[in-house]
C-alpha cells in the first residue's frame, strides 16, 4: 500500500524551507553586519568565527536541497540547531531558543518519514 501523497510530499517541502532558511542564514553570516558580530563577541567567540558558521550553515543548506544528500542535511541542521539552542539557553536567552526549537520538530518528519 502506497502512502498518501501528502506525506511524501511534506518532508521535501520541508526540507526545501528549511534549505532556504539556512541559506539565509547563511548570507547573513557571510555579511557579517554589526549585530552579530557582537553577538559573538558577546558569547566569546573568536574574531571571524561567523565565517566557520556560515561554511557549515551553507553545507547544511546545500544537503537538505538534495534528495540524495537529505538525510545527512537533517542530521547536520538537527546538530546545529541543538548546539545553538543550547548555547541560546545556557545564556537565558529563551524567547530567542524558541526558533531553534521549531526548526528541530520541522526535522522529524525529514528524518522519519523519508528522504523525498
Amino acid at each position: 500500500m502506497q502512502p498518501a501523497p501528502i506525506l511524501t510530499a511534506f518532508p521535501a517541502a520541508a526540507a526545501l524551507v528549511l534549505s532556504a532558511c539556512f541559506a539565509l542564514a547563511a548570507a547573513v553570516h557571510f555579511a557579517a553586519p554589526e549585530f552579530l558580530r557582537t553577538m559573538y563577541r558577546r558569547g566569546r567567540y573568536p574574531e571571524g568565527f561567523h565565517r566557520v558558521a556560515a561554511l557549515w550553515l551553507t553545507m547544511t543548506a546545500v544537503t537538505l536541497a538534495h534528495p540524495l544528500t537529505r538525510a545527512w542535511g537533517a542530521g547536520l541542521a538537527g546538530f546545529l540547531t541543538f548546539m545553538a539552542v543550547v548555547m541560546l539557553l545556557a545564556h537565558g536567552q529563551y524567547r530567542y531558543s524558541v526558533p531553534g526549537m521549531i526548526v528541530l520538530f520541522a526535522l522529524v518528519p525529514i528524518v522519519f518519514v523519508g528522504a523525498g
